[in-house]
């Protein structure tokens, strides 16, 4: 399993490595980290382009992108399954309250 320190920066139908430029892409991804991410994004230092994250590490201006999933109900439609991971990870900058929720929802 993959997590990431990261919230959510877009739901959206981009990937700049295997469509770079083309807008929509055929596929959907939840992308995380840098503000610098975009459909022309070359493969230098994309981290150089961002100008804040939102990852835990403030450090971190990379991006993160996965592949998002749908589940298919019994009428046809689709649904889109929420990806939880990234946003419960624990660390020393984060308040009790939240830590203890985060705790609670890795269990799930």
């Amino acid at each position: 399993m993959l997590r990431f320190g990261c919230a959510q920066v877009v739901i959206d139908r981009l990937d700049p490595l295997v469509n770079p430029g083309q807008i929509p892409s055929g596929h959907v991804h939840q992308i995380v980290g840098g503000n610098g991410f975009n459909a022309s994004m070359t493969t230098g230092d994309v981290a150089g382009t961002a100008s804040c994250t939102t990852c835990a590490f403030s450090e971190d201006f990379s991006n993160y992108w996965t592949a998002n999933v749908y589940f298919k109900a019994k009428n046809g439609t689709y649904k889109r399954v929420p990806q939880l991971g990234h946003a419960y990870v624990c660390s020393e900058h984060r308040t009790s309250t939240h830590a203890k929720h985060s705790q609670t929802s890795i269990q799930r």
